[in-house]
């Protein structure tokens, strides 16, 4: 549960994960979660999905590929898509696709 302004919340559930490992530098996770917003006069609902690569040894230019998990250096590219509820007036219109997609690099390293 997420604290928003004026009361609000933001209440998130795991309905769906995915996980795979391809090569041993590379780990891709894809999680399906319900997202309820309360606080306002009626709650609001919608699904999330969120797609992330990870690749080990890939943060910088800097950093080398080690063999040691606890000092490498990794990046991912992470694609979320959020979905309309059917309680959505919009969601017939929608047709099943995303009405938002938010694309990210993280890059992280070892301090």
């Amino acid at each position: 549960m997420t604290r928003l302004r004026g009361d609000r919340q933001l209440v998130s559930t795991i309905t769906g994960r995915a996980i795979e490992q391809p090569d041993p530098d590379t780990f891709l996770t894809t999680e399906v979660f319900q997202q309820v917003f309360r606080g306002t006069a009626q709650p609001y609902l919608n699904e999330v999905e969120t797609t992330t690569a990870y690749q080990r040894g890939k943060a910088s230019q800097k950093s080398a590929p080690t063999d040691n998990p606890q000092s490498a250096s990794f990046s991912a590219d992470q694609v979320t898509a959020i979905y309309l509820s059917p309680q959505d007036p919009d969601y017939f219109q929608s047709q099943g696709q995303p009405v938002a997609l938010y694309r990210y690099r993280l890059n992280f390293e070892a301090i």
